[in-house]
C-alpha cells in the first residue's frame, strides 16, 4: 500500500493507499506487543520492548536526516519518466522505493515462529470465568480504572510533550533562520543517537528495578520521564541561541524515548494472556488519538489564539509543554497502587513469585 502511494492519479487514489497503509500498521503493535510477552518474561520484557521499539526513533531520524535532501532533490527534478508507468512526480518514486522493500521482508516474517504462552489461561473477573469479546475486555478494565487511567491517559499527555517536536525544524527556522536541511540534520542526529539511548535506558533500568521487586516500576519510571521531558521542552524553544537550544535536544529526545518502552510493558505485564493483544492496541490508539493529534496542533493553537503572532512560535512551545507536563507525571502516578495490585494478583494466579528470572 505504501508503494501504491506512488501510484495514485488523484486524490481519492492517494487517501485509499494510505488507508491501507494504515490498515496494515495497525496489525503490528497489537501483535508485536503479545509476541514479545510470549518471548521474554516480566523482568526482561521491558528490555525487550526497548530494542523493538528503536525502530520509531531511528525511522525518525533518517527521516529528518534525509527529508532536507529529498526535498532539495524534488525540487530539481519534480518529473520522472517510468518504464511502463509513464511521467511520475518525484514524490511518486519516493514511496515506491520505499515500500517495495516490504515484500522481502513480509516472506522473512512469514518464517517466525508463534511462542509459547505465557500464563495462558482465562481472564478471572470475581470467580467467574471470563467472556470472550469487548465484555471480557470492558470488564478488566472496569476491575482496575485508575491503573488503566495511568496508563493510556498518562501516556497519551506525556506523548503529547513528545510530538510537540513536530514543530522544531520550523521553530530553527523561524527563530534563528536555519536552512530546512541544517534544521533537519541537526534534528534528525539527536534522534537517531539521544532517542535510541532513552529507550534503551527505560529498558534496562525498569527490567532492573523490577527484578529488585519494584514491580510498578515501567510506569513509575514513565511519571518520572514526563516531568523530566518537560524540562528541556520548555527551555529549548526559549533558548537565548541555537547551539543551546541544539543540545537541549539531547534530553529531549532521551526522554521522548520512555513511553513507547514503559507504557507497552507495564501494559503486558498488567494483562492477562488473553487479553495482551487488544490491551496493547488500545496504547497506540489513544496516544494516536490524543498525541499525534494534540501535540502539532496545540502549539499552533496557542501561537494564533493567544499570542497571534507567528514568530511567538517559541513561547507557544513552552507555554504548551509547561502545562502539559506536570498533568501527564501526575496521572501517571495516581495508578501505581492499583498497578501493583493487579500485578501481584496475576503473579498469583500463574502460581509463581512475581519477580522471577527464567531462563
Amino acid at each position: 500500500m505504501t508503494a501504491a502511494c506512488g501510484l495514485a492519479r488523484n486524490f481519492t487514489h492517494l487517501l485509499l493507499a494510505r488507508i491501507g497503509v494504515g490498515v496494515g500498521e495497525a496489525t503490528l503493535t497489537p501483535s508485536a506487543y503479545s509476541m514479545l510477552s510470549d518471548y521474554f518474561d516480566k523482568p526482561r520484557l521491558p528490555r525487550a520492548m526497548s530494542f523493538f521499539a528503536c525502530g520509531i526513533f531511528i525511522g525518525a531520524g533518517l527521516a529528518m536526516v534525509l527529508g532536507g535532501s529529498v526535498v532539495s532533490t524534488v525540487a530539481r527534478t519534480p518529473f520522472v519518466d517510468l518504464p511502463l508507468l509513464g511521467v511520475a512526480r518525484s514524490w511518486q518514486i519516493v514511496f515506491i522505493v520505499v515500500g517495495l522493500p516490504g515484500l522481502a521482508l513480509a516472506l522473512w516474517l512469514s518464517t517466525l515462529r508463534e511462542p509459547v504462552r505465557r500464563d495462558a489461561g482465562s481472564v478471572a473477573t470475581g470467580h467467574q470465568p471470563a467472556r470472550e469479546g469487548l465484555r471480557e475486555l470492558t470488564g478488566y478494565l472496569g476491575r482496575y480504572p485508575w491503573m488503566f487511567i495511568s496508563l493510556y491517559v498518562g501516556a497519551a499527555l506525556y506523548s503529547i510533550i513528545a510530538f510537540g517536536d513536530s514543530w522544531y525544524p520550523e521553530l530553527f527556522i523561524r527563530t534563528w533562520g536555519w536552512t530546512p536541511r541544517h534544521a533537519g540534520g541537526i534534528i534528525g542526529a539527536a534522534t537517531l543517537t539521544a532517542g535510541p539511548v532513552g529507550m534503551i535506558f527505560a529498558g534496562w533500568y525498569s527490567s532492573r528495578l523490577i527484578t529488585a521487586g519494584k514491580v510498578d516500576a515501567c510506569l513509575w519510571l514513565m511519571g518520572l520521564g514526563a516531568l523530566s521531558i518537560t524540562v528541556p521542552a520548555i527551555v529549548l524553544p526559549l533558548s537565548p541561541n541555537p547551539l543551546m537550544a541544539s543540545a537541549l535536544l539531547v534530553p529531549f529526545k532521551f526522554f521522548q524515548g520512555f513511553p513507547p518502552v514503559l507504557a507497552p510493558a507495564a501494559i503486558c505485564m498488567a494483562a492477562p494472556n488473553k487479553l495482551r493483544g487488544r490491551l496493547g492496541a488500545l496504547f497506540p490508539f489513544s496516544t494516536g488519538i490524543v498525541g499525534v493529534t494534540f501535540g502539532p496542533i496545540l502549539p499552533a493553537l496557542v501561537t494564533d489564539y493567544v499570542f497571534r503572532d507567528p514568530h511567538a512560535l517559541r513561547y507557544a512551545l513552552a507555554l504548551s509543554m509547561g502545562l502539559t507536563g506536570p498533568v501527564a507525571f501526575a496521572v501517571s502516578w495516581f495508578g501505581l497502587r492499583q498497578y501493583r495490585q493487579c500485578y501481584h494478583s496475576l503473579a498469583d494466579q500463574a502460581g509463581g513469585p512475581p519477580t522471577a528470572v527464567q531462563g
